[in-house]
C-alpha cells in the first residue's frame, strides 16, 4: 500500500518497478542540516512510500525568519508549564496508580493491575499553550512598556518554544532513583546540594550526548520520529490557515464546552 500526498490508497508497486521522478531532487539549506525536497509543479500527487518521503513532502520546513520565539510570553508559558509538567511527573513516578478490578463478576477476589504513572502528553501541552499563548495575546495591552510583554500575535515559534521546554522537563529525571535507594533502602539521607548537581549533571549528560549526536539522529531525513507526526500537523492546522484556523477552533472550542 501506498500513501499519497491527495489522500489517496493504492498498491504499491515492486521495488524493481520503483522509479525516481525527475522532478524530485534533493536540496539542503544554507548550512546543510535539513533535507527536503522539491517536487515537479506538474505532477498531480506524491506518493509518500519511505521515511524520507514523509519527512520532506509532509513536514513543512519553510522559515519565517520574521517569527521571534524569545518573548515574555513564551518564557513565561514555558517555564509555567515546565513546573508543572516537572513536580507532576516527579509525584506520580514515587506515586504510581493501582486499580483493582474482579476479573469476573463472580470471582470474589480482585486482581491488581500493573502501576500505571500519569504523564503529561505532548498534544495536551501544545494545546494548554496555545490557549494560554492567545489568552495573553488578546489581554495584555500592546502600549506603552506592555508591548514588550505583548509584541503582537502569538506564533508558531514560540508555541514550539513552549513544548520543547515543557515537554523536556514533563518527565521524571531517572537520577531521583538513585536518591530513592539510598533512602528507602539503605536508610542514607542524601546531601540536598550532592542530590541537587547529581541531577543536574545526569539531565545536561543526557542532553550533551544528544547534541553531539545531531548529526546522526536528527539532520538525516530518515530518521524519521512518528510520535512527534500529529503535533507538526496540529501546529499547521493552527497557523497556516490564518482567519480559516481561527474559525475552526472556535467550533472547537464551542463543541468542547459542551
Amino acid at each position: 500500500m501506498y500513501l499519497s500526498s491527495a489522500g489517496a490508497i493504492g498498491a504499491r508497486a515492486a521495488p524493481s518497478e520503483k522509479t525516481p521522478s525527475a522532478g524530485d531532487e534533493e536540496s539542503f539549506n544554507g548550512q546543510g542540516d535539513v533535507e527536503t525536497a522539491t517536487v515537479d509543479d506538474h505532477s498531480e500527487k506524491v506518493v509518500l512510500s519511505d521515511e524520507r518521503d514523509i519527512a520532506t513532502h509532509v513536514i513543512s520546513v519553510d522559515d519565517d525568519t520574521t517569527l521571534n520565539p524569545w518573548t515574555f510570553r513564551a518564557f513565561f508559558l514555558g517555564i509555567g508549564l515546565s513546573t508543572f509538567g516537572g513536580i507532576l511527573a516527579e509525584i506520580y513516578y514515587f506515586k504510581p496508580v493501582r486499580n483493582e478490578i474482579k476479573m469476573t463478576p463472580f470471582d470474589p477476589q480482585s486482581r491488581a493491575l500493573p502501576q500505571q504513572t500519569i504523564l503529561v502528553s505532548l498534544m495536551f501541552l501544545a494545546v494548554v499553550s496555545y490557549i494560554l499563548g492567545v489568552f495573553m495575546e488578546t489581554f495584555i495591552p500592546r502600549h506603552g512598556l506592555f508591548r514588550y510583554l505583548n509584541p503582537g500575535p502569538f506564533n508558531k515559534k514560540e508555541t514550539a518554544f513552549v513544548v520543547i521546554m515543557a515537554s523536556a522537563s514533563a518527565n521524571s529525571a531517572l537520577g531521583t532513583e538513585v536518591l530513592a535507594v539510598q533512602r528507602l533502602y539503605y536508610n542514607i539521607t542524601p546531601n540536598p546540594s550532592a542530590s541537587i548537581f547529581l541531577l543536574f549533571s545526569s539531565q545536561l549528560l543526557g542532553y550533551g550526548i544528544g547534541g553531539m549526536m545531531r548529526s546522526i539522529l536528527l539532520y538525516p531525513s530518515k530518521m524519521l520520529y512518528p510520535g512527534v507526526l500529529p503535533l507538526l500537523s496540529m501546529f499547521d492546522a493552527l497557523y497556516e490557515g490564518g482567519v480559516t484556523a481561527r474559525k475552526k477552533l472556535r467550533v472547537f472550542y464551542v463543541v468542547s464546552t459542551m
